[in-house]
């Protein structure tokens, strides 16, 4: 499934998720978190947060390869593509204290 995935949020012809391109996709869960009243993390953090994640090292920005070695690549795509993914990542310590 991160292939079927990949090859819908890879728009960029470098086969890389770059900074702009992380940003196009959570620009649309960041606006609906705010219009929720939703204290969302401002886009470059969010970037800054998915080199992490998926253990990117390169400012390029993280590959394919990087998605599936991280094994985090659902947790990526989730942020990107889902409000209620992106909540519940960020929330992920509360939720896990919740019995």
């Amino acid at each position: 499934s991160l292939n079927y995935w990949w090859r819908m949020i890879n728009i960029s012809p470098t086969g890389r998720l770059s900074s702009e391109v992380i940003i196009y996709f959570y620009s649309e869960i960041f606006e609906a978190l705010q219009a929720n009243e939703y204290g969302a993390p401002d886009p470059k953090q969010l970037v800054t947060e998915v080199f992490d994640i998926l253990g990117c090292r390169d400012e390029r920005g993280p590959t394919f390869k990087d998605l599936v070695t991280s094994q985090q690549g659902y947790v990526v795509l989730s942020l990107l593509t889902d409000e209620n993914g992106f909540w519940m990542y960020d929330n992920r310590e509360s939720l896990i204290s919740t019995p």
